[in-house]
């Protein structure tokens, strides 16, 4: 299985500047999703000041496309729509960061505010996501992302 990240820069106008190729896996036995959604969060983490507006897209090349819809449909747990409307655009920043390892110094260094800031921040994601340690949060961002089963 392959997977590549491209990201299309565009104008104002919505011109095509410049298509470039940010990731790929390809020729592995198994890829490493982990891997891919730090490259995501990374990229979109760096764009952040820059950007108007930002579109995810997704192409897939299936076997049996009506399946995996199927499955999709019924897998995408309530958890993940409920995880965005929950957490601020900060709060999910933080949490990008924290699913990479980051440190609460890391995070204050990279994100340009406090230490104090970035603890009130994991405590605010801590409390609404409903768990009460960073192994906890770890564990739900892997379940409701993840760790889906037949």
């Amino acid at each position: 299985m392959a997977i590549r990240l491209f990201v299309n820069f565009l104008d104002k106008e919505n011109r095509l500047v410049e298509k470039v190729d940010f990731f790929c896996l390809s020729g592995k036995p198994c890829c490493d999703d982990l891997e891919l959604i730090k490259k995501i969060a990374e990229v979109l983490t760096t764009l952040k000041s820059h950007v108007l507006s930002t579109d995810i897209f997704i192409e897939a090349k299936l076997d049996d496309p009506q399946l995996a819809l199927h499955k999709l449909r019924k897998q995408v747990r309530y958890e993940t729509s409920v995880y965005q409307e929950k957490l601020s655009s900060r709060e999910v920043e933080v949490l990008s960061l924290i699913m990479q390892g980051l440190t609460n110094k890391d995070i204050s260094e990279r994100l340009f505010i406090s230490f104090e800031t970035v603890r009130s921040h994991r405590k605010s994601i801590l409390k609404k996501i409903g768990v009460k340690n960073t192994a906890a949060l770890v564990s739900y961002y892997n379940q409701a992302f993840f760790d889906h089963t037949d």
